[in-house]
């Protein structure tokens, strides 16, 4: 009886979910970095809006978790990494703010259209999208595939 009580015991034990190490580590990044909403703003993705940018065909909205922006920030640094030692112009991400719109794509993917400028011309950049024509260095935007972990048709306003 008593072998059979550890034997539970020990069935019990190995389901309960203890974190592991590398969530752990995320919990500690995200009490150490929260969201800083004075430089993100999530905006709702609306299909009928006529500023709303092209992310996906056939897309609806979603939500953003804070390991979905941990996963953001960390392709969003990537790229503006690999843009910064290819380019004439570095790009200082300590000087943007930024607009997402997170949608589920045709295949089940969660995207994320990012959208970052150094300036603002519009009078609530949390609510309403900034789009200016050219604007150089100071406005780029990206697609995230944060299903895939990948960025993908970033674009420099005035530039490549």
């Amino acid at each position: 009886m008593k072998d059979l009580s550890i034997l539970i015991l020990a069935v019990l034990l190995s389901t309960i979910c203890i974190p592991t190490k590398a969530e752990n580590n995320q919990q500690l990044s995200l009490m150490q970095n929260p969201i800083d909403t004075s430089v993100i703003a999530i905006l709702h993705f609306d299909s009928n809006s006529l500023f709303m940018p092209s992310i996906s065909k056939n897309a609806i909205p979603t939500t953003l978790t804070e390991k979905d922006i941990l996963g953001i920030e960390n392709l969003l640094t990537g790229c503006i990494n690999k843009y910064n030692t290819e380019q004439y112009f570095v790009i200082d991400l300590k000087l943007y703010k930024r607009q997402y719109i997170a949608v589920i794509n045709k295949y089940g993917e969660k995207e994320v259209w990012i959208n970052c400028f150094c300036r603002h011309l519009t009078y609530n950049w949390k609510k309403d999208i900034v789009s200016v024509v050219d604007g150089g260095i100071c406005y780029f935007n990206l697609k995230i595939n944060l299903t895939k972990n990948k960025y993908y048709d970033f674009k420099v306003n005035g530039g490549e």
